[in-house]
């Protein structure tokens, strides 16, 4: 069957981010080596003794190399023993600290480990919301990586109030980062925030983003290596997802699992995100029973959500995140995917240019 686990390592971290929803929010504080050992002692069997993808999170999960670097030999372990091919292994990290371990076990993994990072926009914006000298420090340390041959695999663009702003949008964004920090691909996700003068609304935001796919469209049949290069890291998570491209990872459903300190467990969820508290532990003996239960219920979950929601959307029962927002955004998202999917769909089958780049 496969699968995903998600370990939430630490709620440390070394980044200032002025609208954080983890810091100080996990009652455990940082995982411990018993958990990681647990957690794959009891889950291995769950998910039919194998894992597409272990996703290293916190906080800043690199503060805690020795707990990637156990999780990640446990697994390299296991896969060996059955004959069955190793994990993706993800790892989210701020980078903005890029250690000797760090970059060892970068080189050491590089078949198979995968960067992502986050950040706000140019460095004006990113240093407004995350502190002053951050975005050079990440753009510093994305630098040395490409020197080791390493390329940033995904940077997630934090799009709120202050890019737009400045005026600039999720396209231009993108254009900046390709630039300076050279990623496989670009994603945006609208800025999660209790501050008003920060937020942003949902249509204005999915608005914003669905230009920036028919700019990406246009700039994918440019001459221009530049304009070409944005496109394509714009475009690539997407048209993964759409089969177009091989897929690059598990997407978070009812196969995933996230793991935070303690020992704690909970099904297809970025449990911090929304306040959830997770409702079953590794270390309890009714902990098989407990993990069946949740998935049964994960996915009349998602059933009831998907029905409700998303009848006619090409995403229906895949999309995790919809059943916790307010109606507003809700809709907003549920639009975007139909327009996204309806314009993205109607290129590939229309232009044989563009078939032949996604199908290279």
């Amino acid at each position: 069957m496969g699968g995903t686990i998600k370990y939430v390592l630490t709620d440390r971290c070394n980044g200032a981010c002025s609208y954080c929803f983890i810091r100080g929010r996990l009652p455990h504080g940082s995982m411990s080596p018993q958990d990681v050992v647990k957690s794959f002692d009891v889950l291995w069997p769950a998910f039919e003794n194998h894992f597409d993808c272990v996703h290293f999170f916190g906080g800043e999960p690199t503060l805690r190399m020795d707990l990637v670097e156990l999780a990640t030999e446990i697994a390299l372990e296991r896969c060996r023993a059955t004959g069955l091919k190793a994990p993706t292994v993800f790892i989210s990290t701020n980078c903005l600290e890029l250690s000797d371990r760090l970059l060892h076990f970068l080189v050491n993994h590089r078949e198979r480990v995968l960067l992502i990072t986050s950040v706000d926009g140019p460095a004006d914006i990113h240093d407004h919301g995350r502190g002053a000298g951050s975005y050079s420090r990440v753009a510093a340390n994305a630098a040395r990586l490409r020197s080791e041959g390493i390329q940033i695999f995904n940077v997630t663009a934090v799009y709120g109030q202050p890019a737009y702003r400045a005026g600039l949008s999720p396209y231009q964004i993108a254009e900046q980062l390709v630039a300076e920090l050279a990623p496989v691909s670009i994603t945006f996700n609208l800025l999660h925030t209790n501050q008003a003068k920060e937020s942003l609304e949902p249509d204005v935001f999915y608005k914003q983003l669905f230009r920036g796919y028919r700019a990406a469209l246009q700039d994918l049949r440019s001459t221009d290596q530049r304009r070409r290069a944005v496109a394509e890291a714009f475009l690539h998570i997407d048209l993964a997802r759409m089969g177009v491209q091989r897929p690059y990872y598990c997407d978070f459903g009812i196969s995933s699992i996230a793991v935070f300190p303690g020992g704690l467990v909970d099904v297809c969820s970025d449990v911090p995100l929304f306040g959830m508290t997770p409702r079953a532990c590794v270390h309890d003996p009714e902990f098989p029973r407990r993990l069946s239960q949740l998935r049964a219920e994960a996915e009349q979950r998602n059933w009831k959500s998907s029905g409700a929601v998303c009848r006619r959307c090409f995403a229906a029962g895949s999309c995790h995140l919809c059943p916790f927002w307010p109606p507003q955004r809700r809709a907003a998202h549920c639009q975007f995917l139909r327009r996204k999917h309806a314009l993205l769909t109607g290129a590939a089958e229309g232009g044989d240019e563009f078939a032949a780049t996604w199908n290279a």
